[in-house]
């Protein structure tokens, strides 16, 4: 069993509303009693709203979606970039990022993938990949399917029981701000039935291993 070993986890998002992707997973580690930490970028952007009046909207959202999950607010932390400006500010986040793993410590990472379509999902994925390496010794890739022409890179299956799931759902729900964008509660739900049924299962998450680090460190 991969995650009873772990005791710490984080995720890093580019904006409020990514950790829909990995709710059901991040629901189960708390579940098991594994402190979940959140770093995130910027708030999700809302067309015909200013930054101040974008966050008064979403900030909302994003608490009410980590209560859900089960999140104290002490471990969310959001940078509050304006997400139009990421690739002007690509020291910053690395050092944000850096900063985040050095304090945190963790044993898990979930974070967006490099080769995302979405240019902010591509740009946090490297300098996650980047800062990560050699300090965190799991690091997991989550994938938007519809922000890749070719998704085979599925390596690492997570089932979900129907209360973790329910919590992805609910998380979906609190960003009734961004609905506009996709039907995110249909589209999610075929993906985890359709991910559970790739693996015998009823539901399920699923992501890419960047990499995995095994074993006790050397005393």
């Amino acid at each position: 069993m991969f995650f009873p070993n772990c005791k710490k986890a984080v995720f890093v998002g580019a904006h409020t509303d990514d950790e829909m992707i990995v709710a059901g997973t991040l629901r189960k580690l708390v579940k098991l009693g594994i402190e979940v930490n959140l770093l995130v970028v910027s708030y999700a952007p809302i067309p015909g709203l200013n930054k101040a009046e974008t966050i008064a909207v979403v900030r909302p959202e994003f608490l009410n979606a980590m209560e859900h999950i089960g999140i104290a607010g002490k471990n969310v932390h959001v940078i509050g970039l304006d997400p139009r400006t990421m690739p002007d500010h690509q020291n910053e986040i690395r050092q944000t990022v850096y900063d985040f793993v050095e304090r945190e410590k963790p044993d898990l990472a979930f974070i967006l993938s490099n080769q995302d379509d979405h240019q902010d999902h591509a740009i946090l994925g490297k300098i996650c990949e980047a800062v990560m390496k050699n300090r965190v010794p799991a690091v997991i890739r989550c994938h938007y399917p519809w922000d890749f022409i070719n998704p085979g890179r599925r390596n690492f299956f997570v089932r979900l029981s129907a209360d973790e799931f329910e919590t992805k759902l609910a998380v979906i729900r609190a960003y009734k701000s961004q609905h506009f964008r996709y039907d995110y509660e249909n589209l999610f739900t075929a993906i985890v039935q359709a991910n559970g049924l790739a693996t015998k299962n009823k539901l399920a998450e699923a992501f890419e291993i960047a990499y995995l680090i095994s074993g006790q460190e050397e005393e």
